[in-house]
């Protein structure tokens, strides 16, 4: 092998029983004995090499993920210019990766002189924390969602960024037409309750006319009728009931829903209004063969409320649980007071309600899975009245329910402050009578 003096060359060792390695060979001419000689150096660089090929196989491997990556991503220094793009960034600029090194990120991607607003490089720069910013980019007509995060160097300052540009115009498209598709079901929902509450206040009259006259003739007024004319009539008056519950169904949960139902709120004795509601209901409960129970505090437990409301929502909550209560079942109301309120409810051992519907009871319209017994069918709208009415006196309800267990509501209703004041001033008054009754 001919040796320059001062050359470095690398060469192969072989070791016994060992790998081959790599070595550095550096040859210096010298004397030896006044003759030409030179003076070999042999340093192993084997494992120096063998990280060398290592790097250059992650910076190989590297390089096609960062191509192969969809989103448009580029690294940018402290002067905003781009060091490092990849493949999907030149190809949506329609540029060589060359063309694009160099220039400054706000006029490759907007045709700018200075940062963009909110511009999120900035941001890193200012707060050496990642940043995020949407935007529209008519040049690329696209809506772009951008995320920046800082590099730092060994000193912890930012000396620059990665971005990662993301193309998000689909999304924004898709969420545009969503809400516009909700902007239009909304008008179409207001024109459906306006058409529900106008129809139903012009058969309200017609409905009360007709009724009048069948009850004329049932109580023969005009004239005798046989039974056959009476069962048919009967039968006839029983459905325009059913109609009537259907049309006053659907005024409440108009009003309640339009805000156009006032509640005239009294101090009312809860205990009083529940125990007269089920009194209403004890001779149907015989009839259909169910217990009723009613457990009530004996002593007044006065709350502000509109006890017209209240009755209908107590009401609906009854025949909700008669209707799916077989005989021999149970329907019990029980009441007691909180630290902020009242509540009451109203137990059923009926048939339960399948947890699949529970999200959903509330909901106008909804008929829920509790198949009801022969003849009783219902509009749907009875516990949606009842929520809108208990949420009108700022209260809440809610169901628990098991299947063939039975179902219960429970309705709270809290102390108003007008109450709060009324019930310290009487306290405060009964003290003091107290104090000077005692002189």
């Amino acid at each position: 092998m001919p040796f320059i003096s001062g050359e470095v060359k690398e060469i192969e060792i072989v070791h016994l029983g060992q790998e081959p390695g790599i070595a550095e060979m550096t040859a210096v001419e010298t004397e030896w004995n006044g003759q030409n000689a030179y003076l070999i150096l042999l340093h192993n660089i084997t494992e120096r090499k063998r990280m060398e090929e290592q790097l250059e196989r992650s910076a190989k491997e590297w390089e096609i993920t960062f191509d192969s990556i969809s989103d448009m991503i580029s690294i940018h220094d402290k002067d905003f210019k781009i060091t490092r793009a990849n493949k999907t960034l030149a190809e949506t600029l329609k540029k060589d990766p060359e063309e694009i090194i160099g220039q400054t990120c706000y006029e490759l991607f907007h045709g700018m002189k200075e940062p963009i607003q909110n511009c999120p490089h900035l941001q890193c720069l200012e707060t050496k924390e990642p940043a995020m910013t949407e935007i529209f980019e008519p040049r690329l007509n696209a809506y772009l969602n951008i995320t920046t995060s800082p590099i730092l160097d060994e000193n912890g300052e930012v000396k620059g960024s990665v971005h990662i540009v993301r193309d998000i115009t689909e999304q924004k498209l898709a969420e545009k037409k969503l809400t516009e598709a909700n902007v239009k079901l909304k008008e179409y929902n207001k024109l459906k309750d306006e058409f529900i509450s106008t129809t139903s206040h012009e058969l309200r009259t017609p409905l009360s006319i007709i009724m009048g006259a069948i009850r004329l003739v049932l109580d023969e007024i005009p004239g005798k009728i046989v039974s056959e004319q009476r069962e048919v009539l009967v039968m006839a008056a029983e459905n325009l009931q059913r109609l009537a519950r259907i049309v006053d169904s659907l005024l409440s949960i108009s009003r309640i829903e339009s805000g156009k139902l006032g509640l005239e709120k009294i101090n009312v004795n809860i205990c009083q209004l529940i125990e007269n509601t089920v009194s209403h209901y004890k001779n149907f409960a015989q009839e259909k063969e169910i217990s009723l129970e009613c457990e009530v505090p004996t002593q007044e437990m006065l709350i502000p409320l509109d006890p017209d409301r209240i009755q209908e929502v107590l009401i609906n909550l009854f025949s909700n649980s008669f209707k799916f209560t077989p005989k021999g079942g149970t329907v019990k109301v029980t009441c007691w007071e909180e630290n902020d309120g009242i509540s009451f409810s109203v137990q059923d051992s009926g048939r339960g309600i399948a947890k699949k519907d529970m999200p959903n009871l509330f909901d106008k319209f909804t008929q829920f899975s509790r198949k009801a017994g022969p003849g009783e069918k219902g509009t749907g709208l009875g516990l949606a009245i009842v929520k809108g009415l208990v949420e009108m006196h700022g209260g809440t309800i809610e169901a628990k329910s098991k299947i063939n267990k039975g179902t219960t509501f429970t309705v709270f209703l809290p102390f108003t402050s007008q109450y709060v004041e009324e019930e310290l001033s009487e306290k405060a008054d009964k003290i003091i009578e107290r104090e000077f009754a005692g002189n």
